[in-house]
């Protein structure tokens, strides 16, 4: 796969207009919450420390 660089630096610009800011904005919340959402099924997949008592779900 190609990708051009005025494409590529075009869509990673600075978000310029209100439009772009929103949607960015929106972006970036999807992201983190995808991100958190994958963080916690990775960590329910890890098997537990038994010697920190934190994480012992009693």
């Amino acid at each position: 796969m190609t990708v051009h660089r005025p494409t590529a630096e075009r869509n990673f610009a600075e978000a310029d207009t209100p439009f772009h800011q929103l949607e960015r904005a929106l972006l970036l919340s999807v992201l983190a919450e995808e991100t958190s959402r994958w963080c916690r099924q990775c960590a329910a997949l890890r098997p537990p420390n038994y010697d920190d008592p934190d994480e012992l779900m009693l």
